[in-house]
């Protein structure tokens, strides 16, 4: 108030009472509450000054006019910028907070409406170098995202420290900025080339890049009459525009700087030299090789050995003598003269007589019959394709560039600054229009199994929208993978149709070899053999001589026509009445075929016994050994498809196929976008739209956008009669600044139908939508400026001290740079020379001789041994004796003694020849012969038990006479006692036994393959085999002596398995099978087992020889020896790797693994 009205007041106090009653009463009307504590402090200050004013003016008191408050309350600064060479500058306000943009855009609204300023907000600007301070406010330049201020001050030269410190005059750099300022964003072209005019480079208007995207929107609620029957889904599909507009260049980043002290001086040479060199060899090598050998033999051999020796010994001696003696003597004494006399006699007589007397009869015989058939077939192919490609390409580039840089200022330093240069674009979105379409489910995919062909088929299609470019080399690899598994197929059908077939029962007989064992009941009738053959033909050969005792010889008959091993049915054997020589007993027929090559087949063997009648007795048809089945094979090795693709294409192709999974949504999108609309419409000609119509009369054929599985197509009748180009103008009129522009508009809106402009209405937000951005990408280029120094590195001028430089100049020049010698390559020349091919690995292999029968040698060397019988006539002993007789060195009695000591020595072999000259043959005979002297002799000790008792009581006589010892005396009564009828037997001991043996490997399969066995009893060798035998059915049969009566063996047995599992592994074992006694007491033919010892394990891997190294591991041997002892390893999808090829997995897989440990478990079997 006024000092008169404060004056009246102080005086007046009714008049303060009214003045405050009624501006209270005012607050409280204009606040609407009841209570001055409800209404905010901020609003009362305001309210109580502005009741007071009104109060005062009702009640005649003068007020001062209203002072605006000009101090700050706050401030928020915006940072410190330097205006660029378009002396542009540009702060961002995005930066401050919500409710101080909320002001300003108050303060900017009560401006534009012309409402007055506002003094509660001001922008100011403060310039460097100027006393005063601008609001940006004051001259009211506003755009729709900007305020603009032009400010016209002196020019002021900013410290040199501020300046080469570079700082920015763009705080946020956007498209709000180019339209003030465009030239801010682009050099001058003055700057760039140079000045005078010389040319001027102005950036390009024009759009660089236009792209169109879509984007599919469904419809939930379809707008009626849309077009688009119920099954079917509708939706919209919107169309932008994506465009780009070049704005120009400017600088970046510092990429590199050189500095230079005052009168520094730099040479730079620069050499950039490269080589490159490409050699590639593409080498493909074929080696096939194919070795098919057959190997027949067929050998019979058959010896019998009959040998026997018969003595008779015969010796006596007779010895007698006689001895006596006789003497007398006397004397006398004569006196002088004495006489003596003696008489002796003495008389010896002895005699000796021996005679003895022998005979020896060796009797030998010998049958041996040996049949020996090989054959051999071989056929060998070698095939060998060696294709060598070199491509060599080398090329050398060098580049020499030699810079010198130079400071030719004294008092400050240089630097050369490298920016890197930026392009600026300007990128817009606008929406350009919708279409009405249809949502079909796809029916183009990719196949569930992705292989080279199917790839191959859709590359023209996948290849330019790969995801990844790096995989595009992957199509180059699966057209190599597509073209070597067609080389691989067209191989493999011809080596398919080279087959070659082997039918033996195709061999051609041209000869027949018959041969007969005879028992004791012989003949003289001749023996006929009659051939059968299936057609009805018969070929009779007569035999004489077969029915002979023994095994005849062979009988060799050249066929009359050629026959066919299969033609043949069977073969009889019959006498005929000719010659009456009785019945025949045969117990063997033996018929063997020989062919063209000289080959022998046995085509009938039979052993049995039967006794044919003398008057045309008859074998019948003896069914013949039918040939094998006729067996194809085809020749050289399958192709394998290793030799056609490498292994490089199949990782290209798996990492390929890999990213195509991975990504199969967005890669049959591509397809369904990429097929022609030809085709599509085809498919839509078959696809029923309505009743009586086709989808092609309603729908466009071409696919707009791929919406989840669906594919959306426009359709061919657009329910709307707007263009949407009118509704992009009518939104661009009524979002310009135009007026004659927004009348068009309106006049165009208001021209309309109804549902037209509705249309237009809908729209207009898509139309008016528009999303621009600015995008800076660096180039290629760099723009390099030189920076001097602002400090002054010389001392001021001192007239006492030297400062003309003129006259003495700084040398600048650096030391030279030696001349640059460009560097000589030295290529290297490929080797273009093919890989040499290995040594052949199959060969033919011989067939292992067989023994020759060699009996019937032994036999006689030991028959034919000269002094094999005692002398029995003691002729020795009877000269020695007669000679001390003589002597008179023993006692008639002594004599008598050793007579009988003789007669007992010799007097019990004389016995035992005897007996044995009885029987015809002795201990040193054949083993037939023995055989049946022990069953005789037993057959004879066979005695009661009185006779024994008698036995016994005679031997007891002998003894006490001393004919017998008391050991003889005791082993005579033990056997007696034994041989007594009735008696326990007494366990026989066999020279002989049989073992056969059963080889088990794994799942209890027989083994089938080469192997030998080294039997011992105590130690000792009784029986072998070696290893050449082939357990053709996985059992082998091993004759062993019993030297030490021990049912107790030890069997090693080693070997190659060569079919059924486990090819090629190798085994060893030793066990001790013992055999019970009472087995071994009543049998001579044995069963065992022999079963191979494994192991197994689990293995995850990725490579098929990791499998054979992990065996190896266990085994403790090599890699090699390891994978022929496996026997099985199985993946869990059920491949079998172990099947001679090498295998890889691009993941880790199981395994299962079975392998052969070498060892093998005896065993005995008892079978019925």
């Amino acid at each position: 108030m006024s000092k008169e009205s404060r004056e009246r007041l102080i005086t007046q106090g009714q008049m303060v009472n009214d003045l405050f009653q009624e501006a209270l009463k005012s607050v409280l009307e204009a606040a609407g509450r009841e209570r001055l504590s409800e209404i905010p402090v901020a609003d009362l200050e305001r309210l109580m000054a502005d009741a007071v004013r009104a109060a005062a003016s009702r009640l005649g008191l003068e007020t001062e006019p209203e002072v605006p408050d000009q101090s700050a309350l706050w401030a928020e600064p915006l940072g410190v910028l330097t205006t660029d060479h378009m002396g542009y500058v540009s702060f961002d306000l995005r930066r401050l907070g919500a409710d101080v943009q909320l002001m300003l855009s108050e303060a900017i609204q009560a401006r534009q409406l012309g409402t007055g300023p506002s003094s509660s907000l001001a922008v100011w600007i403060y310039p460097s170098g100027h006393s005063g301070r601008f609001d940006a406010l004051d001259q009211a330049r506003f755009s729709s995202d900007a305020i603009l201020a032009r400010l016209k001050v002196s020019w002021h030269t900013l410290p040199s420290s501020l300046i080469n410190m570079g700082p920015r005059a763009l705080q946020n750099p956007s498209l709000t900025d180019w339209r003030l300022s465009p030239a801010s964003f682009a050099a001058t072209p003055t700057t760039l080339l140079g000045a005078d005019g010389c040319e001027e480079m102005v950036p390009s208007n024009l759009a660089l890049q236009e792209f169109v995207l879509r984007q599919v929107v469904r419809l939930v609620d379809v707008p009626p009459n849309f077009g688009v029957p119920q099954e079917f889904k509708a939706a919209y599909v919107d169309d932008y525009k994506v465009t780009w507009f070049s704005l120009g260049h400017s600088l970046g980043e510092i990429l590199y700087s050189l500095p230079l002290a005052p009168g520094e001086s730099v040479k730079l040479a620069v050499i950039d030299w490269s080589w490159d060199s490409v050699a590639k060899r593409d080498e493909k090598t074929k080696m096939t090789e194919e070795l098919l050998h057959q190997t027949h033999r067929d050998r019979t051999i058959s010896e019998t050995v009959k040998a026997g020796v018969k003595e008779l010994q015969h010796g006596s001696s007779f010895m007698a003598g006689a001895a006596g003696s006789s003497g007398a003597t006397g004397g006398a004494n004569l006196g002088v003269v004495g006489l003596g006399a003696a008489v002796g006699n003495t008389w010896s007589l002895g005699g000796s007589t021996a005679t003895s007397d022998g005979s020896r009869d060796l009797a030998a015989e010998n049958v041996q019959r040996l049949n020996d058939s090989f054959s051999q077939a071989s056929s060998s192919q070698r095939e060998i394709n060696s294709t060598v490609v070199i491509q060599a390409r080398q090329e050398e580039k060098e580049s020499i560039q030699t810079r010198t840089f130079s400071n030719y200022n004294h008092s400050h330093t240089l630097t050369i600054l490298y920016y890197e240069v930026l392009r600026h674009y300007r990128v817009t979105v606008e929406w350009v229009r919708r279409r009405p379409s249809v949502l079909v489910q796809m029916s183009l995919n990719l196949p569930q199994v992705l292989t080279a062909k199917a790839l191959l088929l859709r590359r023209f299609q996948l290849e330019p929208f790969l995801l990844d470019p790096k995989l595009a080399a992957g199509f180059d690899a699966v057209a190599r993978v597509v073209l070597g598994e067609e080389k691989l197929k067209r191989e493999v059908e011809k080596w398919g149709a080279n087959t070659q077939t082997i039918d033996p029962g195709a061999k051609l007989f041209v000869k027949l070899i018959a041969q007969f064992t005879t028992t004791s009941d012989d003949t003289s009738e001749p023996v006929f053999v009659v051939l059968h053959l299936l057609d009805g033909r018969i070929f009779e050969f007569q035999c004489d001589g077969a029915g002979d005792e023994g095994t005849s010889p062979e009988f060799e008959k050249t066929l009359p026509v050629a026959i066919p091993w299969k033609d043949i049915r069977g073969i009889e054997v019959k006498l005929k009445d000719i010659n009456s020589g009785g019945d025949w007993q045969e117990s063997n027929i033996l018929v063997t075929m020989v062919t063209v090559e000289n080959e022998r087949i046995n085509i009938l063997a039979d052993s049995g016994t039967r006794t044919l009648d003398d008057a045309g007795g008859s074998t019948g048809l003896l069914p013949s050994k039918q040939p094998p089945s006729a067996t194809t094979t085809t020749v050289g090795l399958k192709p394998n498809r290793n030799d056609f693709v490498s292994a490089e294409d199949d990782v290209a192709l798996q990492s390929l196929v890999a990213h195509l999974d991975m990504n199969r949504g967005y890669y049959n999108s591509v397809l369904m976008l990429g097929t022609d609309a030809n085709t599509i419409a085809k498919d839509f000609e078959k696809k029923q739209w309505s009743p009586g119509q086709v989808m092609s009369d309603h729908v466009d054929p071409t696919p707009l956008e791929v919406f989840g599985s669906y594919v959306a197509y426009g359709l061919a009748k657009q329910p709307s009669a707007v263009d949407d180009t009118t509704v992009v103008d009518i939104a661009a009129a009524l979002n310009g600044t135009d007026p004659t522009r927004r009348q068009w508009a309106t006049s165009v809106l208001a021209a309309m139908s109804e549902q037209d402009r509705q249309t237009v209405l809908e729209r207009l937000p898509l139309a008016s939508a528009k999303s621009e951005r600015l995008i800076s990408m660096p180039t290629r280029g760099v723009f390099a400026e030189g920076k001097l120094g602002h400090c002054n590195v010389s001392e001021e001028i001192d007239n006492t001290r030297f400062w003309k430089w003129d006259e003495h100049p700084i040398p600048i020049d650096a030391p030279g740079i030696n001349p640059v010698t460009p560097i000589q390559p030295q290529p290297q020349q490929p080797g273009v020379a093919p890989t040499p091919f290995p040594p052949a690995v199959v060969n033919i292999v011989s067939p292992s001789p067989a023994p020759d029968p060699g009996g019937l040698a032994a036999a006689l060397s030991l028959l034919g041994t000269p002094n094999i019988f005692r002398d029995m006539s003691g002729r020795q002993e009877v000269a020695d004796l007669l000679k001390k007789l003589s002597d008179n060195t023993i006692a008639i009695a002594e004599a008598a003694n050793k007579a009988r000591d003789i007669q007992a020595k010799y007097g019990m072999g004389l016995d035992k020849q005897e007996k044995d000259a009885e029987l015809g043959t002795t201990q040193a005979g054949a083993e037939v012969a023995k055989e049946m002297i022990r069953q005789r002799r037993e057959e004879a000790q066979q005695v009661s038990p009185s006779q024994a008792q008698d036995a016994i009581k005679l031997s007891e006589s002998e003894t006490r006479k001393g004919n017998k010892s008391q050991e003889e005396h005791k082993d005579y009564s033990k056997q007696v006692q034994q041989n007594v009828q009735g008696a326990k037997p007494v366990r026989k001991s066999k020279s002989t036994i049989k073992l056969n043996v059963d080889l088990k490997g794994y799942g209890n399969n027989l083994l089938i393959g080469r192997f030998g066995i080294d039997v011992k009893q105590r130690g000792a060798s009784v029986g072998f085999l070696t290893a050449t035998d082939y357990s053709r059915q996985g059992q082998l049969e091993v004759g062993v002596t019993n030297e030490y009566d021990d049912p107790r063996y030890s069997l090693e047995i080693n070997g190659e398995v060569l079919g059924g599992v486990g090819i090629n592994a190798e085994l060893r074992g030793r066990g001790v099978v013992q055999i019970p006694r009472e087995d071994f007491d009543l049998y001579d033919y044995f069963y065992l087992v022999a079963t191979a010892e494994y192991g197994e394990f689990d293995f995850e891997t990725t490579k098929s020889d990791e499998v054979s190294e992990e065996v190896a591991k266990k085994l403790g041997g090599g890699v090699d020896l390891a994978y022929k002892q496996i026997i099985t390893m199985k993946t869990e999808g059920g491949i079998e790797w172990k099947d001679g090829k090498k295998h890889t997995s691009a993941s880790a897989v199981k395994v299962k693994v079975v392998y052969y440990t070498g060892g093998i478990t005896m065993s005995y079997s008892k079978k019925p």
